[in-house]
């Protein structure tokens, strides 16, 4: 290519521009190629420069990146190993409540053996991704139970759970969001409009149906970024899903269907 460069600027200077080279022939040509060779080495070294410049910035930007990322690992650690310790003595101050009250107030005492149940169940169920609907069931029998206790029996609440296939696995609380979406914005004391829970499985599919009341006085967030995180782990779990969410002027319903077979 210089060669050629060369021989043009030659050819244009000779004759188109009547010019007088004050080299010529291949004195010109050498001359000229070695004076481009120069320019163009420099040109070349000059931007290895620049990307040894550019390579050497992405070198220290992954390694400010990487210390980052090891701090944060280390804080998550941290926090995990203070998670498994906390539960722990929880769980322990619970159960010692449990065993100095339940003389006094059988009723009390099963509230704190329900309330322990529930919180071992959170936590124990959140390391895994998947867990039996039976076992998911039992929970939800208990956490609408203790509802009760809180409320001295007075919440109007039908449920009904049928678990033809307990092995069938679901991810760990996904019904649990629902249900409790409903205590937290349903109302649930009116006996002609009673929070309706159904849970069914079997092994052609999981079904979940929960219907209540609004509560119209309730001034708390929305929970639509609580559904996009359901819709994302059910995705996770399945792509054989249906989920309808229904928010009519009173009544709010979510019914869940998960098909089991291809």
């Amino acid at each position: 290519m210089l060669v050629s460069f060369v021989f043009l600027k030659y050819i244009f200077t000779a004759f188109v521009f009547d010019g007088n080279p004050t080299r010529k022939g291949l004195t010109f040509v050498s001359f000229e190629v070695w004076r481009l060779s120069t320019a163009t080495f420099y040109a070349i070294a000059y931007w290895v420069y620049l990307q040894s410049l550019k390579d050497q910035k992405m070198r220290y930007l992954s390694e400010i990146k990487l210390i980052e990322t090891q701090d944060v690992l280390l804080s998550t650690e941290i926090k995990f190993l203070k998670a498994q310790i906390n539960p722990h003595f929880l769980f322990n101050t619970l159960n010692f409540l449990y065993a100095e009250t339940y003389k006094l107030s059988p009723k009390v005492g099963e509230g704190i053996l329900l309330l322990t149940e529930i919180m071992r169940y959170t936590v124990q169920s959140t390391n895994n991704e998947e867990i039996a609907i039976e076992k998911e069931a039992e929970f939800l029998r208990k956490y609408v139970e203790i509802q009760q206790l809180r409320f001295h029996d007075r919440l109007q609440i039908v449920l009904n759970i049928n678990i033809f296939s307990p092995s069938v696995s679901i991810p760990p609380l996904i019904i649990l969001s629902f249900v409790e979406n409903a205590f937290k914005y349903g109302k649930i004391n009116d006996p002609h409009n009673p929070l309706t829970i159904k849970l069914e499985s079997n092994p052609e599919y999981i079904y979940f149906y929960c219907t209540n009341l609004k509560n119209t006085h309730f001034r708390d967030p929305s929970t639509a970024v609580g559904i996009e995180n359901i819709k994302s782990r059910l995705s996770k779990y399945s792509d054989n899903y249906e989920l309808s969410i229904k928010d009519e002027n009173s009544i709010y319903t979510v019914t869940l269907k998960i098909n089991l077979l291809l």
